[in-house]
């Protein structure tokens, strides 16, 4: 089964495999943008602002797996690489092992949640835990399973599955309409549940649960910085949500930039998935850093390319769609029109895949602190000194922050891989 991944991986090109990403993914965000515009519609810039706020859990909550998921993507593919099937599918097993135990733990959690603002009459907060627990136990299994798709380069199927999920859920918009809030809810929960058993059936790596210490402290001692990072890259993409935090009607306002931001960076995210298995790849086979740095260049160059397109494109037809279709949403306008340049930013921000792949995780602090260093400094600037609205220069600083930090990691890289290299002189250069 595994050597079929191999054989599979190996043969599926590059821009193939981008195509089937960005095609899929193209799809699936334009049905979520059409299914976004009518739960806008039905829901007030306060409601939408502040169940935004509370879905900040789901983004944060992934810090409790400790990196094991990360370290599976990263080691998969590795020992495939090096024709260590054996250990592949251990590293699979126990990751799975893991995911379950995560989700019941979750379940556990959620209900005590649950209880407790049940029993102090607090009827909206109960229904509120139990839907985002109910996503949070969803959310294991599907970083799991995405992790397999990514490492099998199954990149057709994800992408086709995630436009399914899509598709289902338009008819779910209308809970919305009928239940409010709470119909809000329930459509999360419903898509959450869907997108999990989509990606179990079929899924390219059939893998039991096994429980074996030794293989999870592997993967946490490899994907534990990986995880790590990812945790502060996370909380660094959000920094534009978190100085709105405090008026969930400006975040409501804002949500609109989110889906731009959202349409905008499938571009880079769909070019890191589809670069990130393949490096690892190359440098389990070599043990050369630069041939791995050197594939990155023609993915950058992609990325910024397209992000330019997307962004014109946005910028043209925000101002439109806004106006005729969510006027109650009128005075984000022109900051979702410049979140729509999150592509051009991000453009140079694949090259962090080489950090992980290389183990170098010190020097994307280094980037990640010059990203922070940018987005505050922007912020200070547009706020207080130019006395911008905050929307635009919420958007306006995390462009910037990103254009800094990614071009940053071009650098950052290339200055580590090259000493990598003359240490190990006897690594194949392909």
């Amino acid at each position: 089964m595994i050597s079929k991944l191999i054989q599979r991986f190996r043969f599926d090109t590059f821009v193939n495999s981008i195509a089937k990403i960005v095609g899929g993914n193209f799809l699936t965000s334009v049905i979520s943008l059409m299914t976004s515009v009518f739960v806008a519609r039905w829901t007030t810039p306060y409601d939408l602002g502040l169940w935004n706020l509370m879905l900040l859990i789901t983004i944060y909550v992934p810090i409790l797996q400790f990196g094991v998921f990360n370290g599976l993507n990263r080691q998969f593919p590795y020992f495939t690489g090096k024709g260590d099937l054996g250990t592949a599918q251990a590293m699979a097993s126990g990751a799975y092992a893991w995911c379950l135990a995560l989700s019941l733990a979750s379940a556990v959690i959620t209900v005590l949640f649950a209880l407790f603002f049940w029993v102090s009459g607090k009827n909206t907060l109960a229904c509120t835990s139990i839907a985002i627990g109910i996503i949070v136990v969803c959310l294991w299994p599907t970083q799991y399973l995405t992790v397999t798709y990514r490492t099998g380069s199954e990149f057709g199927r994800l992408a086709a599955k995630n436009t399914v999920v899509a598709m289902i859920s338009m008819p779910l918009t209308m809970l919305v309409l009928w239940f409010g809030y709470i119909g809000l809810m329930i459509r999360a929960v419903t898509m959450g549940i869907m997108t999990t058993i989509s990606l179990y059936y079929k899924r390219p790596v059939v893998a039991s649960a096994k429980w074996d210490k030794s293989v999870l402290l592997s993967l946490c001692k490899v994907g534990m910085p990986i995880w790590f990072l990812g945790q502060l890259g996370t909380f660094f993409q959000t920094l534009d949500r978190v100085v709105l935090a405090n008026s969930p009607l400006l975040l409501g306002y804002f949500s609109i930039s989110i889906q731009a931001t959202t349409f905008a960076s499938m571009i880079p995210i769909a070019i890191t998935m589809v670069l990130y298995p393949q490096m690892v790849q190359r440098y389990g086979e070599t043990n050369n850093a630069m041939t791995v740095w050197r594939i990155v260049k023609s993915g950058a160059l992609m990325t910024t390319a397209l992000g330019v397109l997307a962004g014109i494109c946005g910028w043209v037809l925000i101002p439109f769609f806004i106006e005729h279709l969510l006027p109650a949403y009128i005075p984000g306008i022109e900051a979702a029109q410049w979140a729509c340049l999150a592509g051009v930013a991000l453009g140079a921000s694949v090259y962090n895949n080489v950090y992980n792949v290389i183990q170098r995780q010190d020097l994307y602090l280094i980037a990640l602190g010059i990203g922070l260093a940018a987005f505050f400094g922007a912020w200070t600037l547009l706020t207080h000194v130019f006395e911008h609205g905050k929307l635009i220069s919420a958007v306006q600083s995390m462009l910037a922050a990103n254009l800094i930090m990614s071009c940053s990691s071009i650098y950052l890289t290339r200055w580590a891989c090259m000493p990598h290299d003359r240490k190990h002189p006897h690594a194949v250069t392909i």
